[in-house]
């Protein structure tokens, strides 16, 4: 009896110990920070392409594929007079200041990780570029919530009389191993957390590699939130492609949703206009299922946006660019750009650049 209380106690200590870590933002990169490649006990395979690593996806070459991006020193030979806020994702977060033309200052920040605080320099032309992937769209756009994540080093207390509501996002644990709030419980990352911390291990990969190649060479799919693309060549992110879903190219999109993006956008604008920004740049990259896989059945979120007369907010638009592009511009295993892909975007946000420094 005394055994089963100790085991009893033991499990659930230590499926809160779990919780615990897995609601903690600090905890989980602290935790990721120390996987190794090769370990037993790590959570790292390589780098063959996120969806490669979702899937267990390793042993099926056509899909793998390294990061690997040549950044060159932008060739721009005039005074370099601009001061560049990036806020963006993982798209973007490897790009080093010395790869963009005429900035003098840069500072980034991956938005669902740290906010982005600035101060303004008088003297130079500050300019801030909002990047986002096509499926975070709707869900960073829905409201103006991005003033919280980018700020002045002192946040307003009052926000401007013409934004919309901003909604409160979820917020995570400030120390390790101790949610602060019942929010953090409840964060979207939750899951994968859990089976980071639970499952996740390199001596059972084996079996999960199993898994997949049989799931792949007897059904021809792949396991997860993983699909394969109609012709065989390309994994897609699984809610880059259901009917009904905020992150999908499928999914339908009304005018009522696409005039509150607008709203928001312009709103956005107006408050970095005011805040005292030279100018403000909306980069928006397509997701690989709108490029790769449209048919009839992309909803065309990006030119809709980009095209829509009311949008004050300038574009760096690569949408038309990988469209036409001859080479490949997406890894096949990977939700992100391979090098082609982000040399377009980088030549387009240079050019954009280079004429604002020459100014007056």
């Amino acid at each position: 009896m005394v055994v089963k209380r100790i085991l009893a106690y033991t499990g659930i200590v230590a499926g809160l110990a779990v919780m615990a870590i897995s609601t903690s933002h600090k905890a989980m990169n602290w935790l990721s920070d120390r996987n190794e490649i090769g370990t037993w006990w790590g959570a790292m395979r390589g780098d063959n392409g996120d969806l490669v690593y979702m899937s267990y996806l390793d042993q099926v070459k056509k899909f793998c594929s390294p990061r690997i991006y040549v950044f060159k020193k932008a060739a721009y030979q005039g005074k370099k007079g601009i001061d560049l806020y990036a806020s963006g994702d993982s798209y973007i977060f490897l790009v080093p200041d010395s790869a963009f033309a005429a900035v003098d200052k840069y500072k980034f920040s991956w938005r669902a990780q740290n906010p982005l605080p600035y101060t303004l320099d008088s003297t130079k032309k500050n300019v801030l570029l909002i990047e986002t992937t096509e499926r975070y769209i709707r869900s960073i756009f829905n409201d103006t919530s991005l003033m919280h994540n980018v700020h002045r080093e002192e946040p307003p207390k009052t926000a401007l009389n013409f934004l919309s509501p901003i909604k409160k996002r979820a917020h995570y644990a400030a120390l390790p191993f101790m949610p602060r709030s019942l929010e953090a419980l409840f964060n979207p990352y939750i899951n994968q957390n859990l089976e980071f911390n639970l499952f996740n291990y390199n001596f059972i990969n084996p079996i999960r590699e199993a898994k997949g190649a049989f799931t792949y060479y007897m059904f021809s799919r792949a396991s997860g939130s993983v699909v394969i693309s109609d012709n065989g060549q390309q994994l897609f992110l699984k809610e880059t492609v259901l009917k009904h879903h905020s992150e999908s190219s499928y999914a339908k999109i009304d005018t009522a949703e696409i005039s509150k993006i607008i709203f928001n956008l312009n709103a956005l604008y107006r408050h970095y206009k005011a805040e005292g920004f030279y100018d403000v740049y909306l980069s928006m990259i397509p997701s690989p299922v709108s490029i790769l896989q449209p048919g009839d059945r992309y909803n065309h979120l990006l030119p809709l946006i980009e095209n829509d007369p009311r949008l004050e907010m300038k574009t760096i638009s690569v949408y038309k660019e990988f469209t036409t592009a001859k080479q490949k511009i997406f890894r096949p295993g990977d939700t992100h750009w391979n090098n082609n892909g982000m040399q377009i975007w980088l030549k387009k946000v240079n050019e954009k650049l280079a004429a604002l420094n020459e100014l007056p």
